[in-house]
Parts: structure tokens; C-alpha cells; sequence
């Protein structure tokens, strides 16, 4: 199977709109903090991973009081926090999920800024991430090259987005291939089932790549059409579950 040719199309599955928010509104406030002279150095930690639009909205009311709780903290814990320790605050307003933490590097010489030392961030579920896949889906099967290996690979540098809702959309259309819902299948700009079922034989497998990885969820998750006319050779799957970051 050596020199085996196919067909690639990719999707590219953005952070989500709350994320870009929290994380501009963090660069608003440590572009605040940073120019102030201290021996300082000071982060953001989030206790409650699973947050959602409500606490950003009290985040983004209660900026510029933050930014005045900082500068207030700083200016007691610069004189009198001792070196290689720690002080942590709940940062007001926001119930104890978001806390500030400042710290006193011994090897920290120069004293005309306090550097942002980064953080956890918040994971903003929408519990419509499947939906993301299943779209990209539906667009780009209409390219796919009929008698020929085709793959879908869809890239993500979203926090939210996991291989399981690539599987729950997978799913989801099954069902509503089941169900016999030509009328979804219809606006989504098919004929109707049987035309997608056509479409749907020259996928022969999708490629999840996320920024977000661990022991537990690999960087690279394959998914292969059983149902496809050409199916991906093991050789390929190798060289695609092993493929690096894309730019």
C-alpha cells in the first residue's frame, strides 16, 4: 500500500465565544496590573473548571474593581510578603470561583513591573458541541472525491470540544437517519436521506486533532466510516493518528 493516494479536506473548529471573552478581558487587566513597580509577581486561579456565560457576565461587571483589589493587594503584600511564599485572595463578586494569587520570587531582580504569571482558565461548556462537528460534516462531504480515500480532518484548539462529541454527532445522525427525518436532512442541503447516505459513502473517515491532550485523550482521535466505499488502509492510519499540530 506504499504510495497510496487520498483525499484530505479540513475544518478548523474555533475557541468558543466566551472563551476569546474571558481571555481578552484577563489581557485587559494585566496590561493594568503589569506596569506597576513590585517585587510582585501575580496569577489567576479558577476553582470551578465548568463555568458559564452568567459568571463571565459578572467577571466582565466586575472588572475595574478587580483591577482596584489588585493594586490595593500589591501595595500591602509588596513590603511585607516574605520571599517564596504566597498570598491568595477570592477575587469579590464572583463567589469564591476565581481567586488572585501573588507571589515573591527570590530570583525576581528587576522591581519596575508586576508580571502576569498565568493561571487556569475557565472551560465555558455549551453543551451543543457536538453540533460543531456535525456541521462540519454536512459541509464538507459534498467535496469529497467519488473511488477515492477520503478524510475529513477537523482541528480544534477549543477547550470544550472533545473527540465524544465527535462521536455523539456521529451518533445523532444515525438517529436521525433511523428516525427518517428527511426534512432535517433537506435543510441542510441534501435531497433528502438517501442522498446524504450516497454522499456519505465517500467519507471514509474524519480526524480529530485538539490542541488539548493528555494520557487519557490522545491529540489524535480517528474515527472510520464502516459504511464507506473506500476505507482507510491501516497504513494511513498510522501516519494520520500520529500526524503533528496543524498551523
Amino acid at each position: 500500500m506504499i504510495g497510496t493516494e487520498f483525499n484530505v479536506e479540513v475544518k478548523r473548529i474555533r475557541e468558543g465565544v466566551l472563551d476569546v471573552k474571558f481571555k481578552l478581558i484577563v489581557e485587559n487587566i494585566v496590561r493594568q496590573i503589569e506596569p506597576i513597580p513590585s517585587k510582585l509577581a501575580f496569577s489567576f486561579v479558577i476553582d470551578e473548571l465548568g463555568l458559564n456565560e452568567e459568571f463571565l457576565n459578572r467577571f466582565v461587571a466586575s472588572k475595574e474593581f478587580i483591577v482596584d483589589f489588585i493594586k490595593e493587594k500589591i501595595r500591602l503584600e509588596d513590603p511585607q510578603l516574605p520571599f517564596d511564599e504566597t498570598a491568595d485572595y477570592e477575587l469579590p463578586d464572583l463567589g469564591g470561583e476565581m481567586s488572585l494569587v501573588l507571589s515573591k520570587p527570590r530570583g525576581k531582580l528587576i522591581c519596575k513591573e508586576t508580571p502576569y504569571h498565568g493561571g487556569s482558565f475557565p472551560i465555558f461548556y455549551t453543551q451543543k458541541e457536538s453540533n460543531k462537528f456535525g456541521d462540519a460534516i454536512f459541509e464538507k462531504i459534498g467535496q469529497m472525491i467519488p473511488g477515492a480515500i477520503n478524510v475529513l480532518v477537523i482541528a480544534s484548539d477549543s477547550s470544550t470540544h472533545e473527540k465524544e462529541d465527535l462521536q455523539d454527532a456521529i451518533i445523532s445522525i444515525h438517529r436521525l437517519m433511523r428516525d427518517q427525518n428527511e426534512a432535517f436532512f433537506i435543510k441542510k442541503g441534501f435531497k433528502g436521506i438517501r442522498d446524504f447516505s450516497s454522499q456519505a459513502a465517500n467519507l471514509s473517515a474524519v480526524l480529530f486533532k485538539s490542541t488539548w491532550s493528555s494520557l487519557d485523550n490522545p491529540c489524535n482521535y480517528l474515527w472510520n466510516n464502516n459504511a464507506a466505499s473506500h476505507k482507510v488502509p491501516d497504513n494511513i492510519k498510522t501516519v494520520l493518528t500520529g500526524l503533528g499540530k496543524l498551523r
